[in-house]
């Protein structure tokens, strides 16, 4: 897994969504108790929050889907500075 800052978070997954192989990024915090999941499928986006609130957004476009990952991040990890990320991509 590898740590990143909450700040850098955002642009960290838009680049890691523009790879063909990327399936799904997953995103912790230190504790691991709180994690936000943004899954691609095809051109829509699913995104599962399961934390404070445990609650699934499906059919999301990527526009609407960094728009809500934004605001998932600031409620999931308000305190957090570093967050631990998880790629899961298509083996080739």
């Amino acid at each position: 897994m590898k740590t990143i800052t909450k700040q850098t978070a955002l642009r960290f997954v838009k680049q890691q969504l523009k790879h063909a192989t990327t399936v799904s990024i997953t995103l912790l915090t230190h504790k691991k108790d709180r994690q936000v999941t943004i899954e691609k499928q095809g051109e829509l986006f699913q995104i599962t929050e399961n934390g404070y609130q445990k609650e699934t957004y499906t059919d999301l476009t990527e526009q609407a889907a960094l728009k809500l990952l934004k605001k998932l991040l600031a409620t999931e990890f308000p305190r957090s500075h570093q967050l631990y990320c998880q790629i899961t991509s298509l083996r080739v």
